[in-house]
């Protein structure tokens, strides 16, 4: 909540409406939502920078395209269903998450099914790199 105008507003009194839309007040939420231009470009080149990360990173190829529909979605899709008709291994961890939901995703809130899919996948890959590290690396990538 640091930084939003709906914070400042309460410090020094100045205009609470977001800066980039000027149609709701701003909060960290609104910030993930704005359908304004500029925000939205940003919005994309994050998620764009994600999965560069994971590629780089040995993300499960299936759980890292499903993960990138479910943040283009902005909340407005189930994980579920953004993973379509995927293995079943990704069941349990898409039916977690959706009860955690796309906003606390978003803020690093991430299933814990997630970390056994992404570790049964780097268990399979020429590399050292244990699933924590990729957890770690993945939720500072999401914040």
């Amino acid at each position: 909540m640091v930084g939003t105008m709906s914070f400042l507003h309460h410090q020094d009194s100045c205009d609470p409406l977001c800066p980039s839309c000027m149609h709701e007040v701003e909060t960290t939420e609104h910030i993930m939502l704005c359908w304004e231009e500029g925000r939205l470009k940003a919005f994309r080149q994050a998620i764009h920078e994600l999965r560069q990360w994971g590629v780089q990173h040995f993300t499960d190829p299936q759980l890292l395209n499903g993960i990138m529909a479910y943040l283009m979605s902005q909340g407005l899709s189930t994980m579920e269903s953004t993973f379509g008709h995927s293995s079943h291994r990704y069941n349990d961890m898409v039916r977690s998450q959706d009860i955690i939901g796309w906003r606390r995703f978003m803020e690093g809130m991430v299933s814990h099914q997630m970390r056994s899919v992404q570790r049964d996948y780097l268990w399979q890959q020429p590399t050292r790199m244990s699933v924590q590290t990729w957890m770690t690396g993945f939720i500072q990538q999401l914040l």
